[in-house]
């Protein structure tokens, strides 16, 4: 019996391997349905628009709004008092939905609005992990946040997305 160690030593090797699992562990930008808006609003106005536009758009059925909002009477969606994460099932959708407020002048700078469908095909359960993960690395990582508030941009936010490794 032999054993070939040739590619354990073989750095091109190891680096192609080693980016090959870092991009499964990222969420793809083709896979979710994403948009960003800033916003110059306090929170309560903020979501208002946030969610009239996923509704404009028909990325969101018709009671999205009140599935949100009653889930935040429920229990805190608020996260560091400067992050909100407001989450619901999007009854009827075949795609992750993920809209990314940001407010650089009110206290809840960064808000991530989720719709969930209802019926979550096994691809999809793996891309929703990764859009919670994604979620939370941000929360966690005070530079990332910072460089996410500062973007005047749609192109800019998902530019510092990429380049932070959150997201390809």
């Amino acid at each position: 019996m032999e054993i070939q160690v040739a590619n354990l030593l073989d750095e091109d090797f190891v680096t192609h391997q080693m980016h090959s699992f870092k991009e499964s562990v990222l969420l793809e930008h083709a896979k979710i349905d994403i948009s960003i808006l800033h916003l110059e609003n306090d929170y309560a106005e903020n979501l208002a628009l946030m969610l009239s536009d996923l509704r404009l758009h028909g990325k969101v059925d018709a009671t999205f709004s009140e599935r949100v909002m009653a889930r935040g009477k429920k229990s805190s969606i608020i996260f560091d008092e400067a992050f909100a994460f407001p989450h619901t099932i999007n009854v009827g959708a075949e795609q992750i939905v993920l809209s990314i407020g940001v407010s650089p002048d009110d206290q809840i700078k960064l808000i991530f609005l989720l719709g969930v469908p209802d019926t979550l095909m096994p691809d999809s359960e793996s891309d929703l992990i990764k859009v919670y993960d994604m979620i939370f690395e941000i929360i966690g990582d005070e530079s990332l946040s910072a460089s996410m508030i500062d973007t005047t941009s749609s192109a800019q936010l998902l530019g510092v997305l990429k380049r932070k490794g959150v997201m390809i």
